[in-house]
């Protein structure tokens, strides 16, 4: 039987960068801002080997 794990999860914010330091602060996230296709701010987090 196959095995299956997530590659990534995503999360909607009004504030990305708010929402990615509150994750950055209280789970040890690493924190890589960048910006979306739609040129909006866009946090991605890495999170042991998941990425959000």
């Amino acid at each position: 039987m196959a095995t299956y794990r997530p590659h990534h999860v995503h999360l909607m914010s009004h504030d990305a960068m708010a929402a990615g330091a509150y994750y950055e602060r209280m789970f040890g996230a690493e924190l890589v801002a960048s910006k979306g296709a739609n040129g909006l701010p866009r946090a991605n987090m890495k999170l042991g080997d998941q990425i959000i």
